[in-house]
């Protein structure tokens, strides 16, 4: 296998592409789609739910009252392994 190592040329419609509102409009979908069962379920979801868990509350960070106690802000909660 080969690998092309040049380095791309990035053009104004690149630019253009709305990225952000690509992710935005997709996390929820796949959040949904996974929370809700499917038969995609494999041994890589609780990877996915602990990232996710991990990218929700870097954006939404926990208050400091809830800090030591066992509730967490926005209900978002850490998910750990069984």
């Amino acid at each position: 296998m080969q690998t092309d190592t040049s380095d791309p040329d990035i053009t104004d419609e690149d630019r253009d592409h709305d990225y952000l509102g690509v992710v935005l409009q997709t996390i929820p979908f796949l959040r949904n789609h996974y929370a809700h069962g499917t038969s995609a379920l494999d041994d890589k979801s609780l990877s996915a739910l602990r990232l996710a868990s991990e990218i929700i509350n870097q954006i939404f960070p926990r208050l400091p009252e809830f800090q030591s106690g066992s509730g967490a802000a926005f209900g978002v909660a850490t998910i750990t392994a069984a």
